[in-house]
C-alpha cells in the first residue's frame, strides 16, 4: 500500500493503492491523510482503547457460485501498518524480506 501526493499547479492529485479494495471505495474513503495517520500514528497497547492501527472498509461485490449470482457485503481491513512479509530494521523505515541472510534474531 502506498499513497503519493502529486504537486499540480491547479489542484493536488493523489496516487494511491490498496490491495483488495475496490476503486470506488478507495477513492471515497482512503485519502493521503489517513495513510499517514495509520502508518505514523501512535501504537495503542491497551485493548480497551480504539486502535488507530487498522482502518476497516465496507464494500459490496458480486459473486457467482454454481451459476448463481449474488451480492456479498464485505467488511475487511483496508489499511494497516503491519506487514507480515517484511523484517523492519532499527530505523523503523527500512525493511528486508523474511529469510534474508542479514536478518538475525540475536
Amino acid at each position: 500500500m502506498y499513497s503519493i501526493l502529486i504537486d499540480d499547479k491547479e489542484n493536488g492529485k493523489q496516487k494511491s493503492t490498496a490491495a483488495g479494495v475496490k476503486k470506488c471505495v478507495k477513492d471515497r474513503e482512503l485519502h493521503h491523510g489517513l495513510y499517514r495517520k495509520i502508518l505514523q500514528g501512535p501504537v495503542v497497547i491497551n485493548e480497551t482503547e480504539t486502535s488507530p492501527e487498522d482502518h476497516y472498509i465496507h464494500q459490496m461485490t458480486f459473486r457467482s457460485k454454481n451459476h448463481t449470482i449474488y451480492t456479498v457485503d464485505q467488511c475487511k481491513v483496508g489499511l494497516t501498518r503491519y506487514d507480515d512479509k517484511r523484517w523492519i530494521l532499527e530505523d523503523g523505515v527500512t525493511t528486508r524480506p523474511h529469510g534474508h541472510y542479514l536478518n538475525t534474531t540475536e
